[in-house]
């Protein structure tokens, strides 16, 4: 259940992004390609129109992911045995720093890319300008010239993390959710289990092979226990398909 709610939510994210890119891409082409590229009123209209594509994109991802916030929290209580009200943990704040700190690295995210896509904008009308001032060509000509160079090079959508790793964006913005919703899934679970008097907690995986299934660990760090929060991080990384169940408990669906 969590896993395939977080996988499917990761593909979500990163077909969102994929439009927003497309759209971006589509909205430097329209100028470009334009009547009038260089005139001050395209390049206004085309400012504003990247603005309303960001608040676009950031709605759309809001929306899939508070759905998806929602089966995973649900997930977790299920989980850890209990049935507590939901609505009261999502608003809880936890729950409400991780969502705004996801939401606000999406934020920062489409700004890049809407960034990216403006200044190969600013760097053709350049291109251009410059061109007609040293009367090497007409406005045509120049206009020509500096749309051969820009389709020599599409529009690239990068994003550097803090290893200095380069991602695509798309890939990038999936990593980010899915592992937002790892943590809350994890926190959750352990915050549910211990207020129902569980500590020692396993943890479990669809490949009963994998060199963690079945992994003990205490929620409180008991003496003589792995400690949940050492391993924690490790665990629930954005690809994690990792579960938790109280230590002898039922079975919990993937």
């Amino acid at each position: 259940m969590k896993n395939h709610i977080i996988d499917t939510l990761g593909l979500n994210v990163a077909r969102h992004t994929t439009g927003f890119n497309m759209g971006l891409t589509g909205l430097a082409a329209s100028v470009v390609y334009g009547a009038a590229p260089t005139a001050p009123s395209t390049l206004s209209q085309y400012a504003r129109e990247g603005i309303s594509a960001q608040a676009g994109y950031l709605t759309a991802l809001a929306a899939v992911i508070d759905l998806a916030l929602r089966d995973v929290v649900t997930a977790a209580a299920e989980h850890a045995g209990t049935a507590p009200d939901i609505d009261e943990i999502i608003g809880s704040e936890f729950v409400c720093q991780e969502r705004a700190e996801l939401l606000g690295g999406l934020s920062a995210l489409a700004h890049k890319n809407a960034a990216t896509a403006a200044r190969r904008v600013r760097d053709f009308v350049t291109r251009v300008d410059l061109a007609v001032m040293a009367g090497t060509n007409t406005m045509s000509g120049a206009l020509v010239a500096a749309r051969i160079v820009e389709g020599q090079a599409p529009v690239s959508f990068r994003v550097l993390d803090t290893l200095g790793r380069k991602w695509k964006t798309t890939e990038y913005a999936a990593a980010l959710v899915k592992g937002t919703m790892q943590s809350i899934y994890a926190n959750t679970f352990a915050v549910m289990a211990a207020e129902a008097g569980v500590d020692l907690v396993e943890v479990i995986y669809p490949d009963e092979a994998h060199d963690n299934h079945g992994l003990l660990v205490s929620l409180s760090g008991a003496k003589g226990r792995l400690a949940f929060m050492s391993v924690r991080d490790e665990i629930f990384h954005p690809n994690s398909e990792a579960q938790l169940r109280p230590y002898g408990g039922d079975d919990v669906s993937a």
